[in-house]
């Protein structure tokens, strides 16, 4: 009888145990005063924390927007903690980054981030409207492709034309050589660019973790590569050289984010392949010395079916978009598309010239003709050239029915179990920023969730999570309207995925870093 008593009396203990661990498991963060990415006039004269039970502070520390740290000490509220409020470090955003205990012991973090006057801007923001910026990012990257060009379309014409001369072998060397350092100049312009920030920021790893976390980075790598393995002059060189270099100009841009992508990167890659052999064939011949002649008959035989596929690609990719007309023309990127039209028609002028004109007045040994034909083809060139740099334009200008693209982005792709999630951040770090994402399951398809929300942490910095929640929207993705990052990162983000009443799936990445 003793011991069954003794039996329900230890039964008993675990049950009031058990209950008694489930009333005062870890205690919730409920919010705080003032409110996680409120915007103040002046600093607040009192900061409190609401938790869901008692909290003992382990370490309260605040970061200023001028990166300052100080300490901060806490006190016990009914509702909380009240903590003291931070020094005054000037207009931006102020995060408290604490971490507490509850009643088992167990410790919990988080990071409260509001802002007087504005949200935090990198250092060297010029302004949204400065395109000084946007300007050296297009210039430095047209010399990066010109010399891509140069390079690949001469290793073309000397496989496919005729042997090159001295000059234009050496021309197209140089070009080669050339691309490495302009594509990495143009990879800095690229993510000062993105970040809206000044030439120092070059010094800065964020800025080409920035270039190198967008498609049109990785472009600049591609256009460098297509570069160098023209330089070995086989043929096998060259038509990895020429798909490296087509897909250098297709990997980015308009073409890769309309409704059918990959069938828009298709169109591209062929347009690329057909611009790089026409123009850098035109270099090439210009400097054939000897036998003008008979390159300039192969030459013609080839380029002028080069420019038909030019032109009919370009258009496909215009009608991909499924753009109405009107809008196209009263457009920014119509007006541009015109332009480069009107180049391209008085290029494909200048060739039918060369070909009809031209070439049988130098088979009858007119002496006039070969002058003519130099600067018939310096012409070319130059229109080229221009084609070339409105093509670099179309950063500034979406197409019609396109969101305008964002001045700096970044993106980084989360993965976990069964879950991924291609994260978009729009806005420039540290500083306000908002956020998309489209989710998808281990094998592709878009993946239905009833709630999503993302942590952001900076380890480094000791601040985080940070937590934001995405709302559906009409287009299948999810938003986050505002959410001040105050730091540059990297940051580690997690998705926490509720996909139903009984499933949650998470998914991580690095936002900022080599990760993304």
């Amino acid at each position: 009888m003793r011991l069954v008593s003794l039996h329900v009396c230890l039964a008993s203990l675990l049950i009031w145990l058990a209950l008694f661990q489930g009333a005062h498991a870890h205690a919730d963060f409920r919010g705080s005063d003032p409110a996680s990415e409120v915007l103040l006039e002046d600093l607040p004269e009192t900061v409190s924390l609401d938790f869901s039970e008692p909290v003992g502070a382990l370490s309260m520390t605040w970061l200023l927007p001028d990166g300052q740290r100080h300490q901060a000490e806490a006190r016990s509220i009914p509702q909380g903690l009240a903590v003291s409020p931070p020094p005054d470090g000037g207009r931006g955003s102020y995060a408290l980054a604490w971490r507490v205990s509850s009643t088992d012991g167990h410790p919990i973090s988080g990071a409260l981030v509001f802002s007087v006057g504005h949200p935090s801007t990198p250092a060297g923001l010029p302004g949204a409207d400065d395109p000084a910026g946007a300007v050296l990012s297009i210039l430095t990257r047209t010399l990066a492709m010109a010399a891509m060009i140069v390079a690949v379309g001469g290793a073309a014409y000397a496989v496919l034309v005729a042997p090159p001369s001295p000059l234009a072998r050496r021309a197209a060397r140089i070009a080669a050589l050339a691309a490495v350092p302009l594509s990495l100049l143009a990879l800095g312009a690229y993510g000062l660019d993105l970040l809206a920030a000044r030439p120092a920021a070059l010094a800065q790893a964020q800025t080409w973790q920035a270039a190198l976390g967008a498609p049109r980075g990785w472009s600049l790598l591609l256009a460098a590569a297509a570069a160098l393995v023209a330089l070995r002059g086989q043929v096998a060189a060259m038509l990895a050289a020429m798909a490296l270099g087509a897909a250098s100009m297709a990997v980015s841009g308009h073409a890769a984010t309309g409704g059918q992508p990959l069938l828009g990167q298709a169109i591209m890659a062929i347009h690329a392949a057909a611009l790089v052999f026409w123009l850098g064939g035109l270099v090439a011949l210009l400097a054939q010395g000897r036998d003008r002649l008979q390159a300039l008959r192969r030459f013609s035989a080839l380029a002028l079916p080069a420019v038909v596929l030019l032109v009919a690609t370009g258009l496909s990719l215009v009608l991909l978009r499924g753009a109405d007309w009107q809008a196209l023309v009263a457009s920014g990127w119509g007006r541009l598309l015109a332009a480069k039209l009107a180049l391209v028609a008085a290029m494909l002028g200048l060739a039918l010239l060369n070909r009809h004109v031209l070439t049988p007045a130098l088979a009858r040994g007119d002496i006039r003709a070969d002058r003519r034909l130099r600067r018939s083809v310096s012409a070319e060139i130059a229109l080229g050239a221009g084609v070339l740099l409105l093509a670099m334009c179309f950063r500034l200008t979406p197409p019609p029915g396109m969101a305008p693209e964002a001045s700096h982005s970044l993106q980084a792709r989360l993965e976990g179990a069964g879950a991924v999630a291609e994260l978009r951040i729009d806005g420039a770090l540290p500083g306000q920023v908002a956020a998309h994402l489209h989710l998808s399951d281990a094998q592709g398809a878009a993946l239905a969730a009833q709630e999503l929300r993302l942590d952001f942490t900076d380890p480094a910095a000791g601040i985080g999570p940070i937590a934001a929640t995405a709302h559906p929207a009409d287009d299948g993705h999810w938003h986050i309207a505002a959410v001040t990052l105050p730091t540059a990162g990297p940051w580690a983000v997690e998705a926490l995925i509720l996909v139903d009443d009984f499933t949650q799936l998470k998914a991580s990445g690095l936002l900022g870093g080599h990760g993304h």
